[in-house]
């Protein structure tokens, strides 16, 4: 056998040469995957959680504005109210008595209801039972000052006297205001020119509800304001998509309800109350009483949110929300996220 044969011979790669490789190769790999699913995994966590955080911090926004602006008619002190609209009419309901508390409390209780019962227009929004609902009624933190005349007219026509571009219109309810009185009205024409403008807030039914009286019982002049007013609720319901989500109704604006942000598994609310009315927070309570309802100082509002991928954790999760033990097994990425806000107008 000559040289050369023999070198043709051992050319090439044997068997065994090629089971080592693909073994080698399939650790390889095996490997790789492994890497790219660990990261993949770690990636959609994140993702999910800064969706939950993002959401969370969303929904937040809304509800602490409200909550801080509860009973502001104005001024930042609590001054009285007097409630011009017409209690008689068949369009009035609990959401136009601002000369009532600034906050409802409907605590959700362990038989699938709520405590005070909900009023029919609540729920007509069909809450989702096991959640906190609360109703807030404050004025907007944008305002007009009055002009002179300030005001004019009798107990049946009268005129409010203000700045142009007041944003103000027909229907609108609306508090006058000076820091030591405030009158609730309703919007029923516009008028005025020049410099000035003005609207009217006469009696009969231009308007629905309407006003009972046109006297604002009360001489508004210099330094006086004038301010959208509504009753705002917040509550937990299923969105077009059955997902549980926060939403914000205005009762006196005659607007559609709003879905703020999907995914909130589970809404509470505590009460921060100053039990001897010495403008300190005493005690916190779920399910305010009438008297303490004028006593809210602070709101504690604690949330779960949800994710939208399932099969994100393994097992059933438990969570603790103002006490209480929550549990969820269907795979969801949740996360819990508390938040106070102090009532300006109780604030010391």
């Amino acid at each position: 056998m000559t040289l050369l044969s023999r070198q043709r011979r051992q050319t090439g790669i044997g068997l065994v040469e090629i089971m080592v490789a693909l073994v080698v190769s399939s650790l390889l790999i095996g490997g790789l995957i492994q890497i790219f699913s660990s990261n993949k995994q770690a990636y959609v966590l994140q993702d999910e959680m800064s969706r939950l955080q993002e959401n969370g911090r969303f929904a937040f926004h809304f509800l602490m504005k409200d909550l801080r602006m509860a009973g502001y008619f104005g001024c930042r002190n609590n001054v009285p109210v007097q409630n011009n609209l017409d209690t008689s009419s068949s369009d009035y309901d609990f959401s136009y008595d601002f000369a009532g508390s600034p906050l409802v409390a409907y605590n959700a209780d362990d038989s699938g209801g709520w405590s005070p019962a909900l009023p029919a227009s609540i729920q007509a929004l069909e809450p989702l039972p096991g959640n906190d609902i609360v109703l807030i009624r404050s004025a907007d933190a944008s305002s007009v000052s009055l002009t002179p005349p300030y005001q004019s007219g009798d107990a049946s026509k009268a005129s409010i006297h203000l700045e142009k571009g007041h944003g103000l219109s027909k229907g609108d309810i609306a508090v006058v205001s000076d820091c030591s009185q405030a009158t609730v009205v309703q919007i029923t024409g516009e008028g005025g020119g020049g410099t000035s403008a003005a609207v009217t807030n006469n009696t009969g039914n231009s308007a629905s509800p309407g006003n009972a009286t046109s006297s604002l019982g009360h001489n508004y002049g210099q330094g006086a304001i004038i301010s959208k007013i509504q009753s705002n609720v917040f509550y937990v319901a299923n969105n077009v998509a059955g997902v549980p989500s926060l939403f914000r109704k205005k009762l006196t604006a005659g607007e559609n309800a709003e879905e703020l942000v999907a995914g909130v598994d589970q809404l509470s609310f505590r009460y921060g109350i100053d039990s001897n009315e010495d403008r300190q927070l005493d005690s916190y309570t779920e399910a305010p009483t009438t008297s303490q309802l004028n006593r809210i100082m602070a709101v504690r509002t604690s949330m779960l949110l949800r994710g939208e991928r399932q099969n994100i954790v393994d097992g059933e999760q438990g969570f603790v929300l103002d006490g209480d033990v929550i549990n969820r097994d269907d795979g969801r990425l949740r996360y819990v996220m508390s938040s106070t806000a102090t009532v300006r107008n109780r604030a010391p």
